[in-house]
């Protein structure tokens, strides 16, 4: 192994600027500036959290296409196919982290989401991470892998301020306690009930997927990405792809109307105590 020390600072300075992206920051967010602004009503809301759905729901097929674009660097590997397992349930008893966000979202907020169609914005950001994880070069790709993980906790972050104002909208409490949140733990019988609830989610994920993951892929690509100039310098390129992505597709998720035609076909929806929501 060479001198890894340009690959650790890149990653470093990678991971810091995820404050210069608008999908990261709630103070930038677009979405968050149309709610400040009075100027997405329920069912908008509700469409944009149908359409973010969408990426949990891809991400097993990104780290998979990832792990056969890599083969050779044995320890990207092992931890992409650790954290595939980890997705399709080996730490939450056989349930896909997707499948239990897809059913708490309708338990508790009464939002659908296993037949949303992606709008043309959701869609252009998917096929880009597809297109780029299937035909870069080795180094880019490792950079993609690194941009999901790392922009998973400010992601998650605003998708659950966005869940508990959606929630607060209809008339219910926020579902998820931001504020000292913390994982409950798994025997607890007394919380079998809630266990996979919307707060449990995003706690786990918030504090221990995400932070796992995104410590454990850093860690290994220093240690199997090549030390050269040109292989740092693809890796960020693969990063900044994924984020001004993820920029372009949240400001497509506030635009009016972007978010409701294609989640909900423009149609008056009901929540979960039967209150018709308005499309304005």
């Amino acid at each position: 192994m060479g001198n890894t020390k340009p690959i650790i600072e890149s990653l470093a300075q990678l991971e810091n600027s995820l404050r210069s992206h608008s999908s990261m920051v709630e103070d930038m967010n677009p979405v968050f500036d149309r709610i400040r602004r009075n100027e997405l009503s329920a069912i908008q809301i509700e469409g944009v959290l149908a359409q973010y759905s969408l990426l949990p729901k891809a991400i097993v097929e990104f780290l998979s296409t990832g792990t056969s674009r890599l083969q050779g660097w044995t320890n990207i590997e092992s931890e992409l196919e650790r954290n595939v397992a980890e997705e399709m349930g080996s730490r939450t008893e056989g349930l896909s982290h997707y499948v239990i966000l897809e059913n708490a979202l309708l338990r508790e907020l009464g939002i659908d989401v296993e037949n949303v169609r992606a709008t043309v914005g959701t869609k252009e950001f998917l096929d880009s991470i597809k297109s780029g994880l299937s035909h870069q070069s080795a180094p880019y790709v490792a950079g993609m892998l690194y941009a999901l993980e790392a922009s998973a906790v400010p992601e998650l972050m605003i998708v659950a301020k966005l869940v508990n104002h959606y929630a607060r909208m209809i008339g219910l409490n926020s579902p998820i306690a931001l504020s000292g949140m913390t994982v409950r733990k798994q025997n607890d019988v007394s919380l079998v009930n809630d266990r996979y609830s919307l707060n449990v989610f995003f706690a786990s994920h918030l504090w221990d997927f995400e932070v796992g993951h995104r410590k454990r892929l850093a860690l290994t690509i220093t240690e199997d990405l090549p030390t050269s100039p040109t292989c740092v310098s693809l890796l960020e390129s693969g990063f900044n792809f994924v984020l001004t992505a993820m920029d372009s597709w949240w400001f497509s998720m506030s635009i009016k109307n972007a978010s409701t035609d294609l989640a909900y076909d423009g149609c008056v929806v009901t929540n979960v105590n039967n209150n018709e929501i308005p499309v304005s």
